[in-house]
This record gives structure tokens, C-alpha cells and sequence, in this order.
């Protein structure tokens, strides 16, 4: 749901259906969907992972990329847009870095073993 409504906010289909809203407001909607949508990327990983045993330092890892996304919506919501944008973008690159330091370092998963018996 949250996909469908941020492509429909980033393609202009908002505007169709509320028209009375100012384009700021449905610009701040965007990025803040933008951003909810960067926050459920963080906990799909962390709900793939929750099934293995994962380090100490991946569960505080994933809190401080929520926390990260939550300053992201206190900046958008304060109208800081630039300094939000970087910080989403941001924290989307670092999921990545952080869900592979979650596959590798994780133990009981079958793919590392697969592919380890590729070299």
C-alpha cells in the first residue's frame, strides 16, 4: 500500500484526486513516503534475518537506521527538504552495507554455504 500510494505521489495522480491540497503539502507527502517506504525496506531485512541468529551489533545497527529515518521525518516535517533528503538517501545506501553485514555475518544460512562452494 505504502509502494502504491508513493508512486502515485511521485507521479503526479495525488493532484488528480486532491486538488484542493497546495503542491508543498503533496511534495512533503511524498518525501515522507519516500522515507516510510526506506523504513520498511530496514525492517523487511530485519524480518528475513529475525529467523537466524543475527549479532548484537546488527539488531542496534537496524534501531539506529529506524532512529535515522525518524530524524529524517522530524527534518522533512520542520521543512528542512535538502538536509532530509540526504539523510534518506543516505540511510537507504547503508541499508544495503547493513543487510550484507547481516548475510554475512549471520550463521545457519544455506546461501553463504552455496556460496562459498563457488570459489
Amino acid at each position: 500500500m505504502v509502494v502504491v500510494v508513493s508512486v502515485a505521489s511521485t507521479t503526479g495522480l495525488l493532484t488528480t484526486y486532491f486538488d484542493e491540497l497546495s503542491p508543498d503539502t503533496l511534495d512533503l507527502i511524498t518525501h515522507h513516503l519516500f522515507n516510510l517506504r526506506v523504513t520498511m525496506f530496514i525492517l523487511i531485512g530485519w524480518a528475513v534475518m529475525s529467523y537466524y541468529r543475527t549479532s548484537d551489533a546488527y539488531k542496534k545497527m537496524v534501531l539506529l537506521m529506524i532512529g535515522l529515518s525518524g530524524v529524517t521525518a522530524i527534518l522533512i516535517s520542520l521543512g528542512l527538504i535538502k538536509w532530509g533528503i540526504m539523510l534518506y538517501l543516505t540511510v537507504t545506501a547503508l541499508n544495503l552495507v547493513l543487510q550484507f553485514y547481516a548475510l554475512v555475518t549471520t550463521t545457519g544460512i544455506s546461501i553463504l554455504r552455496a556460496l562459498r562452494r563457488l570459489h
